[in-house]
This record gives C-alpha cells, structure tokens and sequence, in this order.
C-alpha cells in the first residue's frame, strides 16, 4: 500500500537531496555544498545557503544558492588570495526565467554572481571585474576540483572550431 503521499515531478527534471537536515533543489547543488564543506575545513562560516533578493521596485524575488565569502583562500600552484563576497547559482541549463532575472539583477544589484553549469564545466559572472572574476573563478576551481572554462572561452572555442570546419568542406 502506498502512503498517499504524491510526490511532486520537479519542472526541471531535478531530484532533490537531503544531506544532513538540509534541502538541496538539485545534485549538482548539493555536489558544489559538498565541495563548499571540504574545501572549507575549519567550519562554513563564511557559507550561506538560499539567499534572498529582491530585484525591482516590483519586489521581484530571487533566490541565489549560495553566498561565499569574503575571505583569504589557499589557491593550489597560487598561494593565498583574497576574494570579495560573491554569489553562486548551480544550473544545469539557463531558463527563461533566469535570463530574466539576470538582466534585474545587473540593473538592480552591484554584487557578482557566479552561474556554475556542471554538466557543461562552465562559469558565467555577473556584476565582476575581470580581476574578481578571475579570483572567484579559481577559488571555485580549487573547491570542486573542476577546471571550469568562462562562456567566453567556450564560445571562442566554437568559433574556432568553426572556422576549422569551414576550412575543411572547401
């Protein structure tokens, strides 16, 4: 017999994932928590989870995944950096409503946001200097262990494979 419970089909196709009393919407979120926890040795002070924005005089809310920092960092083959306070979402895809809310939250906020993608090794930032960038960028390295590329690097390796490609069919 069943409990009657019905459980809800996330709209995306995620599963959620309870690790230690805590609710993550998705495995890659959890997997970046996970990362987040080992990296972060000596507690997770500097972690916040779920946190809320309002985008717009319309109190149009957003929730990021997690805000980190600030802090001093050990970079491996770097040594110490420090990074300012920075935000992360973990996607699996860009939706609509994301792109969305990116726009609002450039228009309406000066904090740098960091979209990590798993599935594609990828990192977009919002609202960072290419000098924060950078920094956060290889914080979240060392974190996950995963040599993310930036959408820029990506895109210029299509193009170049492209271009590659046009060279060959002529």
């Amino acid at each position: 017999m069943s409990s009657g419970k019905i459980e809800k089909k996330s709209k995306y196709g995620n599963k959620k994932q309870t690790y230690k009393g805590m609710v993550f919407d998705s495995k890659a979120e959890l997997n970046f928590y996970l990362a987040c926890e080992k990296f972060f040795k000596e507690g997770l002070e500097n972690i916040n989870r779920q946190v809320k924005f309002e985008l717009s005089n319309a109190k149009i809310g957003y929730i990021a995944d997690f805000s980190i920092g600030p802090g001093i960092y050990r970079i491996d083959k770097v040594g110490l950096v420090t990074a300012p306070k920075f935000y992360v979402d973990v996607k699996g895809f860009k939706t609509k409503d994301f792109a969305i809310k990116m726009r609002l939250w450039k228009a309406y906020t000066n904090e740098a946001l960091f979209l990590i993608n798993y599935s594609q090794r990828s990192i977009e930032h919002y609202n960072a200097t290419d000098k924060e960038a950078a920094i956060v960028i290889a914080v979240i390295q060392s974190m996950t262990g995963i040599d993310f590329k930036t959408i820029k690097e990506i895109r210029a390796n299509r193009r170049a494979l492209n271009k590659k490609l046009k060279g060959m069919t002529k």
